[in-house]
């Protein structure tokens, strides 16, 4: 038979012992319920505690001194930080509604005051439909706003008596609040009487010529035009004019309503644009006439350049390469430099006669690949920038991994995962392997054994185990290996074997001997272990003189004593505080502690248990006193 015949066999057979030893122990003995662990104060009964007053009405004040001061963008931030405060389960409800009533209010003014200012923007350019509408939606929200503002008061009123705040700070905002509301107001009927005084606003008409119409970029040109109204010369006005939107210069109108200008151009790479002249009433022209405007066309003339670029060899992380290219056009482009930019990095490199070359460092941690690399030449004058891209590989050598593990494993001593990694040129990596919660790590050139220590805490039963390798050197990549082994714990294999044989020994003691009586028979040797003990079912009486007795005990120590039982400690932690001062009288502290964890948890008491607990009190109670002498 091969030797891997034998270790499946092994393996089943192993398999079969630890499901039938489990399935016994399962029947015979079900494991007991988990304890859980006294405590002598209930946290339910606790009261809740408020939060500190000055720090409650500080996250109160913040949201509403933004608003005041029409800083609607940082009144959500300190709502979430007031909404994210702690407060008793009792009293959340005062503060989401705060909170939510804050949010509603400051929405409405914002929306208010926008519309507001656009309203406005429109009476000046004469839009006066733009005007009526946003003037409509203002009204709708600055109503809003007003009946949420009652309502926020009210709120306020209540989360300053439930949180002990002091009013007068809280209805003094509310107050600065209120002010601002009848502040939108006055402004919203101020713009409802303009525009119902409105004049019929005069209808103008502008003019714009430019000279030469194609010209190289950077260049000057000859504007020239006129404003009128109805036919009429409009004298003295202003006309702005913009180049590609950008406003560059303003000029006044002559008598007759014409207006020139020596336009000097930007340094602009497009073939085609705009130059505006455009006329805005101010002042008392506001409300008098509309605006206007018109604009021309210049060609933009330029030199434009192409940039080829191109790795040169295999780009390997921790490793150099080299970048190669060219800058063509119909004219050499005077820039001394280009620009690359890679891998979140960007350098400079020489542009000598069109041609440049730069070594670029790969990163150690880049990930494997495709990056894009970016060359940029910045413009100059009559010539256009220009920009180039190409697509960077970043590959990583593969190693090969081959690993033996053991098909079994005993817990309590070592298993030894072994194998061997292997790639061109590669020197050293840090091998690290896990089996059963436990990581052993080790460098190795090629081969590796590496011991892992079972505990004796594995349960029995498939783990898996990992296996990787980490290269040293980062051009090359990781590998990585998944399988399971058996653990097999003796521990947990005998235990449900022993508990069963346990089991049936109790079920042979029961059975009556032959020719006798069960009355007839003595009590079990081996004097004196607990299991030897007998037992009886404690009533609720026993149970609560057992538990009231260990009370006065506690209060007899923490007296005598000055060791103090807080709320969260068990039976057990009192007990191990308080040993080392007890001296003689530990003895029965220990009696008084075993005797109320027995009430607490267990069915049934020794029949000496209560008078022994009897005693261990008496002795205790000499503590006292001890102390008054």
């Amino acid at each position: 038979m091969s030797s891997s015949l034998k270790g499946r066999g092994f393996m089943v057979a192993a398999a079969l012992a630890v499901a039938v030893g489990l399935a016994v122990g399962l029947i015979v003995w079900p494991p007991p319920a988990p304890r859980p662990i006294p405590r002598h104060v209930d946290p339910s009964a606790e009261a809740d505690v408020l939060p500190l007053p000055r720090f409650m009405l500080l996250l109160v004040l913040k949201p509403l001194d933004d608003l005041v001061s029409y800083n609607f963008s940082g009144v959500s931030g300190e709502l979430e930080a007031l909404g994210n405060s702690y407060a008793p389960a009792g009293l959340r409800f005062l503060v989401d509604r705060f909170c939510t009533l804050m949010s509603r209010v400051a929405e409405d003014l914002n929306e208010t005051d926008l519309l507001l200012d656009r309203a406005e923007l429109a009476a000046a350019l004469g839009l006066w439909g733009d005007v009526e509408a946003a003037l409509g939606k203002a009204k709708v929200r600055l109503a809003q706003a007003n009946v949420t503002c009652a309502e926020l008061r009210l709120a306020s009123k209540e989360l300053a008596e439930a949180f002990s705040l002091p009013r007068l700070e809280v209805y003094a905002r509310l107050e600065a609040l209120e002010s601002m509301i009848r502040e939108m107001h006055r402004r919203l009927l101020g713009l409802l009487e303009v525009v119902e005084r409105r004049p019929q606003l005069k209808a103008t008409s502008i003019t714009i010529s430019v000279e030469p119409s194609t010209t190289w970029t950077g260049g000057a040109v000859s504007v020239a035009g006129r404003l009128t109204s109805m036919g009429e010369p409009l004298a003295g006005r202003g006309i702005s004019l913009l180049v590609d939107g950008v406003r560059a210069l303003s000029v006044p109108t002559a008598s007759d309503g014409s207006f020139t200008a020596r336009l000097s151009l930007p340094y602009l790479y497009k073939e085609l644009v705009a130059v505006q002249a455009v006329y805005t009433p101010a002042e008392s022209d506001a409300y008098l006439y509309a605006p206007s405007s018109a604009e021309a066309y210049v060609h933009l003339l330029f030199y434009t350049s192409t940039v080829i670029v191109e790795p040169v060899g295999t780009v390997m992380p921790g490793k150099a390469f080299t970048v190669r290219g060219c800058v063509e056009g119909a004219a050499a482009h005077p820039s001394y430099t280009v620009s690359i930019s890679w891998a979140g990095g960007t350098l400079s490199t020489p542009l000598r006669e069109g041609v440049f070359e730069a070594v670029l460092t790969v990163p150690d941690s880049i990930a494997s690949g495709s990056y894009a690399l970016k060359v940029s030449v910045p413009a100059s004058d009559v010539f256009a920038p220009a920009r180039g891209e190409t697509a960077v590989t970043v590959e990583r050598l593969p190693v090969r991994l081959e690993v033996n593990a053991p098909p079994v494993a005993l817990a309590g001593f070592e298993a030894v995962v072994s194998g061997f990694f292997s790639s061109d040129g590669l020197r050293e990596a840090a091998v690290r392997v896990s089996l059963a919660g436990q990581t052993r790590l080790a460098n190795s050139s090629g081969g590796f054994a590496v011991g892992v220590g079972v505990p004796l805490t594995a349960l029995t039963g498939l783990h898996a185990c990992r296996v990787s390798v980490s290269p040293r050197d980062p051009w090359f990549e990781g590998a990585s290996w998944e399988g399971e082994v058996l653990v097999v714990n003796p521990i947990t294999m005998a235990a449900p074997v022993g508990l069963a044989a346990a089991a049936a020994l109790k079920l042979a003691e029961r059975r009556p001997k032959v020719g006798g009586r069960p009355s007839e028979r003595g009590p079990p040797s081996g004097g004196g272990s607990e299991a030897a003990v007998p037992l009886r079912e404690a009533d609720s009486g026993a149970l609560r003189l057992i538990l009231n007795m260990y009370w006065e005990a506690v209060g007899v120590v923490e007296g005598a004593l000055g060791v103090r039982m807080a709320p969260p400690t068990t039976i057990g932690e009192f007990l191990a505080s308080a040993s080392p001062m007890l001296g003689p009288l530990r003895g029965a502290f220990e009696v008084l502690s075993e005797a109320a964890e027995r009430a607490l948890y267990s069915p049934s008491l020794p029949v000496e248990m209560l008078p022994s607990a009897r005693r261990a009190l008496e002795e205790l109670r000499g503590l006292r006193g001890a102390r008054a002498s």
